[in-house]
């Protein structure tokens, strides 16, 4: 393989003066530091206006003021223990317009380096003689947003001319519209609203409608369903809306495309059956086609990516149709779908595909790839041997070419990232210009350890990269500076002539709060370069051959989606699910992975049946009006029931002995309820009781967990009407049942040396104190596929959910255990009096030999069994039923140490 060489890049974006070009270069000081230093300096031009210098990296204290003068200190670079490694660079990004010739002058303490804007190289750093200073291309921004709305999920297409289209979503008080803007000759011009299509909206496309104009289409929520709705521009006028969708069920992330012959394609994600499917339909003359069925396993579809050939377009997608996630693709060809095909089939995560096709027929691909097992037993009691594959842990990026029937695979993307940034490569989008030049631009975090007190916490956010195949490796990276966002925000790429235009989105965070989402906006630029195109080398690949895997799995999930209870007259389903699982929303959901990873995980990987991302609240959460609208808006996109449900809420976290809850809720529209304020440090004395009043007003049910730590409680005052449960296990700690239980924590353990030991909120003290409280289990961060709540409802529905969990029909388990104990007419969670000594029928199924199973009395061992076989069915007498109230739950303990318990019951004798 030859060496990358660096391709002399000019930088060019759509603005207002046609007559310079802009350029932007990003100055970098302070690279050799050992330890935190005090920078200060000047930036000026010759040749060039500069029209913006502003700080990258800049914490509190850092400034630019008049006259482009500088002041900042560069910051500690620390290790997950607080270690000094050295220091973090911080710098200066210069944009100005030139019409040629541009210079600039940046002085650093006692340096001065002059620089040339056209000698520097498309990805690489021009590093000063004292090795202190550097100075790289960055691309030049156009801010398409305005100066106010909350502005995110942008989309682009190219027409004629080399004129670009922007497409985005725009949000203020509780509403969505989409905004518009044209790229003609290099002007944008100013942002207008494409009319009618409000309310609801979640992510659009736009498409060339093949003679001059464009089309929209946009999901938008109507009576608790997303449909599709498209209108187009015709150069002068928006047609009226018209629904393309009248299905039951959410339809959503769609992709666009034009072919030769103008007509546009339109594909999607649909829940069908119980089910997500890829559809597609075809606007040929203005009229669109009914949906075709593009894919439609008995597993989840996700994600389809679309493009243009000459007589059609390729469709790519991935499917968990093998028990891990599968890139496939398919062709629709002078109107005839083809039979899909395998692109990327191992039992590794294989997902989130990007396609493009150039004008020799070539199809190239691009997904996101993860370990094998992604999603399986990770957690802190997981046995060592048994952890798989976390949310988000690793992350990297294959491109491959499918040309003739034959598959090969593009250079390494990695080798085109800086030292040491060659992990966590997400989220592909490619293009092909009209040059055929294969462009690629993904996501990758940047990661910081902040000190906070006596810890030191891991934060991330992500960044935009760019680079083209270049023969045999990809250009260096081209780096978008002072951009950060969440990680589930995709740039579109539109294709020109001579380059591509990139519309992307930012949250308005920056170093000093990495995890501050403050503002959305919409940005724009266009990369090129002058390098000649050079053919591609590339390296044969295996076929893929796609292989089942988690079948065993399969059948237990099954089992448990079939399990009913009759009590009286009413059957009860089994629903499993978790109510605590967090994202890169929560302030410490580094390591958490997206919003939309969390469902996939959920649907997926978890086969739950329901799931409530518990987001914190501070400081990142759904305190922020704009985050409560995007992630409860989400939990409406996969709301799927009865095959499986979303629940809206958000973790509200106060220290011993206030204790951290998680506040659930059935409705969409309310607000969270923010830490209270005391008269000096620290919450309200009546912080819980206001918070009481919070959940009856707005119908919300609070679990608390953790309940043995510093996050937890020593059961003061409770309402038991609004916490009827307590989350017994947690699959990112331990158990909370008793002291010295099963999977507890003891005094001194690297656990509770981490979040403290406070042996007051274990579950048996609560039951002790007369709390009637019912068990679930649930993840936290981290932890995956090892911590469920089963809940018995009535109808598989939020509402039923919600019903479950205040009844207190519920039980927790590791794995996909079944626990049921009835007693006559009544059931887990239930109270009552009688006079007769009861007899309780125990019924629990496991997914392997149950070892042990325990009957507790009154926090005594009443009755043991030990069948080491997969299930277990017997009926106990209480011959010793004293007066009094006595409290009984069932515990099960299996071979591979997963545990299950049921709520109690608490049978009065009078």
């Amino acid at each position: 393989m030859r060496p990358v060489v660096a391709a002399c890049c000019l930088l060019l974006v759509c603005t207002t003066a046609v007559s310079a070009a802009p350029f932007s270069v990003l100055f970098k000081v302070g690279l050799k530091d050992s330890a935190p230093t005090a920078w200060q300096g000047t930036v000026s031009a010759t040749a060039a206006t500069l029209t913006a210098v502003t700080g990258w990296r800049f914490r509190t204290g850092d400034s630019v003021g008049q006259g482009n003068a500088y002041q900042l200190t560069t910051d500690e670079r620390l290790n997950g223990q607080g270690k000094l490694l050295g220091t973090l660079p911080k710098g200066l990004l210069v944009t100005g317009d030139t019409e040629g010739g541009a210079r600039l002058k940046f002085t650093a303490n006692s340096v001065t380096w002059e620089v040339s804007v056209a000698d520097l190289t498309w990805g690489e750093a021009a590093v000063h003689a004292s090795g202190d200073l550097s100075a790289q291309l960055a691309p030049a921004y156009t801010t398409l947003s305005g100066p106010t709305r909350e502005d995110d999920y942008p989309a682009a297409c190219a027409l004629p001319a080399d004129a670009t289209v922007a497409v985005w979503q725009s949000y203020a008080n509780n509403e969505d519209q989409l905004l518009w803007s044209i790229c003609r000759q290099g002007r944008w011009e100013p942002a207008r609203q494409v009319p009618e299509l409000t309310g609801d909206l979640y992510r659009p496309g736009c498409a060339s409608d093949g003679k001059g104009g464009f089309w929209v289409v946009c999901p938008r929520q109507e009576r608790g369903d997303f449909d599709l709705w498209a209108t187009r521009w015709d150069g002068a006028n928006w047609s009226a809306p018209q629904k393309l969708t009248d299905q039951p069920g959410n339809d959503f992330d769609l992709a666009l495309t034009t072919d030769a012959a103008g007509t546009v394609y339109c594909t999607w994600q649909a829940f069908r059956g119980g089910s997500s499917d890829i559809l597609l339909a075809t606007c040929s003359g203005g009229a669109w086609s009914k949906p075709l069925v593009v894919a439609n396993s008995p597993a989840n579809e996700w994600m389809p990516a679309i493009a243009a050939t000459a007589n059609g377009a390729w469709i790519a997608w991935d499917t968990y149709q093998n028990g891990s996630y599968d890139v496939y693709a398919a062709e629709m060809r002078d109107g005839k779908l083809e039979a899909p095909l395998p692109i990327a089939a191992t039992d590794r995560f294989e997902a989130k595909a990007s396609v493009a096709v150039d004008k020799l027929g070539r199809v190239w691909f691009a997904w996101q790839e993860a370990g094998s097992g992604w999603g399986k037993d990770t957690g802190n009691t997981v046995p060592t041997a048994l952890r798989r594959e976390a949310i988000y842990r690793e992350r990297s990026t294959k491109v491959a070419c499918l040309s003739n029937g034959r598959l090969r695979y593009a250079p390494d993307l990695s080798l085109a990232m800086p030292q040491g940034e060659r992990t966590n490569l997400e989220e592909p989008r490619l293009s092909c210009d009209g040059q055929e030049r294969l462009w690629l631009v993904l996501r990758h975090p940047v990661r910081i350890n902040s000190p906070r007190g006596n810890k030191v916490w891991a934060e991330a956010a992500w960044e935009d990269y760019a680079t083209y195949l270049d023969g045999e490796a990809w250009s260096p990276v081209l780096y978008f500076p002072d951009k950060l966002a969440r990680i589930d925000t995709f740039p579109a790429l539109a294709p020109l002539s001579q380059g591509l235009a990139v519309v992307f989105h930012t949250d308005g965070r920056n170093l000093e709060r990495l995890r501050g989402m403050t503002r959305n906006q919409v940005f724009a630029t266009v990369l090129n370069t002058s390098q000649p195109v050079r053919e591609p080398q590339l390296v044969d690949a295996e076929p893929p051959a796609p292989v089942a895997v988690n079948v065993q799995e399969a059948a237990d999930v099954q089992r448990a989606r079939s399990f009913l209870v009759n009590i009286g007259n009413k059957a009860y389903h089994l629903l499993r699910g978790d109510l605590h699982r967090h994202t890169e929303v929560s302030w410490d959901g580094n390591g958490d992975g997206s919003v939309l990873d969390c469902y996939r995980y959920a649907m997926d990987a978890a086969s739950l049946d329901f799931l409530m991302v518990s987001d914190h609240n501070q400081d990142t959460g759904v305190d922020l009006e704009y985050i409560r609208w995007r992630c409860y808006k989400v939990a409406d996109v996969y709301n799927n029931p009865p095959r499986f449900s979303t629940l809206y809420g958000y973790e509200r976290s106060l220290g011993f002995p206030n204790g951290h809850r998680n506040i659930i809720n059935t409705q969409r529209f309310h607000a969270s309820f923010p830490f209270t304020r005391g008269a000096s440090r620290g919450v309200a004395p009546d912080d819980l009781q206001q918070l009481y009043e919070y959940c009856r007003r707005e119908g919300a049910v609070v679990i608390p967990h953790t309940s043995g730590t510093n996050h937890g409680t020593n059961w003061p005052t409770y309402d038991l009407g609004l916490e009827p449960v307590v989350e017994i296990f947690q699959g990112c700690r331990n158990s909370y049942e008793y002291e010295g239980c099963p999977k507890g924590d003891t005094p001194g353990s690297p656990q509770s040396q981490n979040t403290g030991y406070q042996p007051e909120g274990f579950v048996w003290r609560a039951w002790k104190r007369t709390l009637d409280l019912g068990i679930i289990c649930s993840s936290d961060h981290g932890s995956t596929h090892y911590s469920y709540a089963g809940v018995y409802c009535e109808t598989p529905s939020r509402e039923g959910i919600y019903a479950g969990i205040q009844a207190r029909r519920t039980f927790g388990a590791n794995d996909n255990l079944i626990v049921s104990m009835k007693c006559g007419e009544h059931f887990m969670g239930e109270s009552w009096k009688q006079t007769q000594a009861p007899a309780l029928d125990i019924e629990v199924l496991g997914t392997g030999p149950i070892v042990q199973i325990d009957l507790i009395r009154d926090f005594k061992f009443a009755y043991t069994a030990k069948p080491n076989q997969p299930s277990f069915k017997a009926q106990w007498l209480d011959n010793d039923f004293t007066p009094g109230t006595h409290l009984y739950y069932v515990r099960a303990i299996q071979a591979d140490e997963s545990i299950a318990w049921g709520s109690p019951v608490w049978i009065t004798r009078g």
